[in-house]
């Protein structure tokens, strides 16, 4: 769960009309450019604690594909609650065009995988 303070960070983080967004490998979901603050702010330090904020990235994803029940996800709850400003709560980062957009990105993650598995397996075990 995300410490008061983040939940502050978050909900007071603005929302920026022209955010970019970029697939997060561990997450395995999309995060915007106006969700979390700069990497170089102490304020990244706050939310990235613990690496919650990657959890947070995969409800979302997991939201958008209908693989979630809202009410079993306690973090997602959490900022909903208590950082109702975040960007990353707004509609259209899990509806809509982003959906098409996400499957085919997993599916991009998925063939680099396997692409590097392969490569890896060829190596015989020169790492």
């Amino acid at each position: 769960m995300f410490s008061d303070d983040a939940l502050a960070v978050l909900d007071a983080m603005p929302h920026d009309a022209s955010a970019t967004f970029a697939y997060h490998h561990f997450a395995g979901g999309f995060y915007w450019s106006d969700e979390f603050p700069d990497t170089t702010s102490p304020d990244w330090n706050v939310v990235s604690h613990d690496d919650v904020y990657r959890y947070l990235i995969r409800i979302r994803r997991c939201i958008t594909f209908d693989d979630a029940d809202l009410t079993s996800l306690p973090l997602w709850r959490q900022v909903v609650h208590f950082a109702p400003n975040w960007p990353g709560l707004r509609a259209d980062r899990r509806e809509g065009a982003i959906v098409k957009r996400l499957r085919a990105a997993e599916r991009l993650a998925e063939k680099c995988l396997d692409e590097l598995d392969a490569e890896l397996s060829g190596r015989d075990g020169d790492l």
